[in-house]
C-alpha cells in the first residue's frame, strides 16, 4: 500500500512538472512570436583570438526560425606594461603587445527546437586578423667603442578569415521583451595560417662601421614565413542579452 501512495506521489509530481514546462514552453513561443525583433548586446569569446563586445539585430519568423546579424568590436590594441633591464654598458628594454587589426562580423539562423527555449544553430563569420609580438631594444654606452642603439621585434600573425559554425543555445524571454541568451560550438574556419615577422634595426657609434651601419644595418631585415595550415577548428561562446519588441 504504501509502494502504491509512493508511486501515484510520484506520478502527481511528473505530471505537474510536464504541464509546467508545457506552458513555460507555450509562454516562451507567444513572446516571441509577439515579438519578434530583438535588439542584442553581449560578449563574443573565441579560443586563441580574441574576447570581444558585440552588437545585433534579428528577426523571428514564427516564433522558431530567427535570422540575425552581428556586428563584433575586435579591433583592439594592447602594450603591456614595459621592463627593463639594466647591465654594466647597456639597458634593455621589452615590451609585450597584442592586437587586432580590423572588426568582424557574422550572420546566424537559430532554430528554436519542439517549440521550447533551446535552439540549433547555423553562422557564417569572418575573423580578423591578430598578432602577438615582442620588442626588444637596446641602448649602450656611448663612451664605449662600437656602441649604439638596437632594435628588434618579433611578431607572431593569425591572418584573416572566414568560417563557418554550428552550435546549440538557448534564450529565455520575459514578458516585457527583455531576454538572456546563451550560445556556443565549434568553428570551422577557410584557413588557419600563421605568419612570422622579423625586423631588427642597429646603429653605432663606431667611426670604423659607420659606413657599414649607415648602409646595411640601418635597413630593416624582415623575414616572412607561413607555418603552414594550422589548426582549423576554433571555439566559440556567445552570452548577451537584450530587449524584443
Amino acid at each position: 500500500m504504501t509502494k502504491l501512495k509512493v508511486t501515484i506521489f510520484l506520478l502527481l509530481i511528473f505530471s505537474n512538472f510536464s504541464i509546467n514546462a508545457k506552458s513555460f514552453n507555450e509562454e516562451q513561443l507567444e513572446y516571441r512570436r509577439k515579438k519578434p525583433i530583438s535588439i542584442i548586446s553581449g560578449v563574443n569569446s573565441i579560443s586563441n583570438y580574441y574576447y570581444a563586445p558585440y552588437l545585433g539585430i534579428s528577426y523571428n519568423f514564427s516564433g522558431n526560425t530567427e535570422l540575425g546579424f552581428i556586428f563584433i568590436n575586435s579591433k583592439y590594441k594592447y602594450n603591456y606594461d614595459q621592463k627593463f633591464l639594466p647591465t654594466n654598458q647597456s639597458i634593455y628594454n621589452f615590451q609585450e603587445f597584442d592586437k587586432a587589426f580590423q572588426d568582424s562580423a557574422k550572420i546566424f539562423m537559430n532554430y528554436y527546437l519542439f517549440n521550447s527555449i533551446f535552439f540549433v544553430n547555423a553562422t557564417i563569420g569572418y575573423l580578423p586578423s591578430t598578432s602577438y609580438g615582442i620588442n626588444l631594444s637596446s641602448i649602450f654606452d656611448s663612451n664605449v667603442i662600437g656602441s649604439g642603439f638596437s632594435y628588434a621585434s618579433v611578431e607572431l600573425k593569425q591572418l584573416n578569415t572566414y568560417y563557418i559554425s554550428p552550435g546549440i543555445g538557448l534564450k529565455v524571454t520575459l514578458e516585457n521583451g527583455l531576454f538572456f541568451s546563451i550560445t556556443g560550438g565549434p568553428m570551422f574556419l577557410q584557413k588557419n595560417k600563421t605568419e612570422l615577422n622579423i625586423e631588427t634595426f642597429m646603429t653605432t657609434n663606431s667611426a670604423e662601421s659607420n659606413i657599414l651601419s649607415n648602409y646595411l644595418l640601418n635597413l630593416p631585415i624582415i623575414k616572412n614565413s607561413n607555418s603552414g595550415i594550422g589548426r582549423n577548428t576554433e571555439a566559440y561562446a556567445d552570452i548577451a542579452a537584450g530587449i524584443s519588441f
